[in-house]
């Protein structure tokens, strides 16, 4: 046993290492990309830019469908289990499901852009409105790809892949700051480009040579679908907590303070690659020590990292809070510090954030039925009854606390129900 897990360790610390690299990138590229356009556009026009931003993450993971969670689960197993039919035809099946899925949202999003310019844009323009769409799409099939390079165990070409993005993105932004819709009109044309030369690229390693549909049947399809589908209404909650809250600040009381209100989540934003990226490992390496009948080692490097993500949420905390102001000065500008006092209170929801971010892979692992799908329900209806309950910006910012901070807990008891019901399956205790 000692010595699967200094292999298991040895491995798993290599693409932890590599993925780590490739997030402090992104969140290096983050702060540089958020200094520009706050000098450039201001409060409200960083504001339309949060709104834009959020909303097309969440329609980028609807035409995802849940397949960036269902890719490394499921590609990770059957690579283990050396099951090469099945691990093509996982991938087919995810192509033709985001094609479908996306064809179908264009129809509805044409359809409804009278209802839904508003909320998407925080505008009218129409030709910004699709812009949105195009940019949600090119988001969409460059996870698509980063998930088949996690389920893949190709880390380095998934790291490289994403930092090579987003010096892209970075590269954007110096050229085309001057206006929201240039911006994104770019990133997406950029993204997408990059993705055609990098499946061009993959073709060579069979990822479009799928075998023969008699070789996975319906009920395997089934099997991928019925894993998926429920985590596509997960990713959609996930991403409506980022979109929701700037939205319906803005309607309610402007788009200025939506602006402030964004600061305070971007913050969040930009220490969660610190944390997330565990999980972008964690997925396919504890699907594999499942298979493996190795449980028990990913779950001793997981009780681990939990004590360490603790620790190092506090002292990030501690650190921004103490230097508020001038951390805003720094990746903002001046005109953003009175959002200070409502960011003190929202950085105190890295701590939950950090350990929902770290466990709801492990959890999305161990079992087929959608427990984070159901935590982030729960934990957005709370959300919306607070934000109607609440009237000032500071109201919005606590609620928005309590409740990242009650999907933290319903996450760590999840997780503990989980491995302690699977540990005893493989009979480890």
């Amino acid at each position: 046993m000692s010595i699967k897990l200094d292999i298991y360790k040895g491995t798993i610390r290599k693409d932890i290492l590599l993925t780590l690299s490739s997030q402090i990138v992104i969140m290096c590229s983050a702060l540089v990309v958020n200094k520009i356009l706050s000098e450039t556009m201001g409060v409200e026009g960083y504001g339309q830019y949060s709104i834009i931003k959020k909303s097309s993450a969440v329609l980028s993971f609807m035409m995802l469908g849940g397949m960036g969670i269902t890719l490394p689960k499921f590609l990770s197993s059957y690579l283990a289990e050396n099951d090469i039919s099945r691990y093509l035809f996982t991938i087919k099946v995810a192509i033709k499901s985001v094609l479908v899925i996306t064809l179908i949202l264009l129809i509805i999003y044409i359809l409804g852009q009278k209802y839904l310019i508003d909320s998407v844009i925080g505008d009218t323009n129409v030709f910004l409105y699709y812009i949105a769409f195009f940019y949600a799409f090119s988001v969409c099939i460059s996870t698509l790809l980063f998930s088949y390079y996690r389920g893949s165990d190709l880390f380095v070409l998934f790291s490289l892949s994403q930092i090579i993005n987003q010096l892209l993105l970075v590269g954007c932004v110096f050229l085309f700051e001057n206006s929201v819709g240039t911006v994104f009109l770019s990133w997406a044309v950029c993204t997408t480009l990059f993705i055609i030369y990098s499946v061009f690229r993959e073709k060579q390693k069979k990822i479009f040579q799928f075998v023969a549909n008699g070789l996975a049947n319906h009920g395997h399809c089934r099997l991928i679908l019925t894993y998926s589908v429920p985590r596509l209404l997960g990713d959609i909650l996930l991403f409506l907590f980022a979109a929701f809250p700037i939205i319906y600040i803005g309607n309610k009381l402007g788009i200025k303070y939506s602006g402030y209100f964004a600061v305070g989540v971007m913050f969040i934003t930009i220490v969660s690659p610190l944390f997330s990226f565990l999980g972008t490992v964690l997925l396919p390496y504890v699907s594999r020590a499942i298979v493996k009948k190795e449980f028990v080692i990913a779950n001793k490097i997981i009780n681990k990292l939990l004590l360490l993500y603790i620790i190092l949420s506090i002292i990030i905390v501690i650190i921004l809070s103490i230097f508020m102001n001038y951390w805003i000065a720094l990746f903002f500008t001046q005109d953003f510090i009175p959002a200070s006092d409502i960011t003190r209170i929202l950085i105190y929801s890295i701590l939950p954030e950090s350990l929902y971010l770290l466990l709801r892979n492990p959890i999305d692992a161990v079992s087929h039925f959608p427990y984070n799908m159901v935590n982030l329900g729960i934990c957005f209806i709370l959300l919306l009854i607070l934000f109607g309950l609440s009237t000032s910006l500071s109201d919005y910012a606590f609620s928005y606390f309590v409740v990242v901070s009650f999907r933290g807990c319903i996450a760590f008891i999840m997780w503990y129900i989980n491995r302690r019901r699977l540990l005893k399956k493989i009979s480890y205790v």
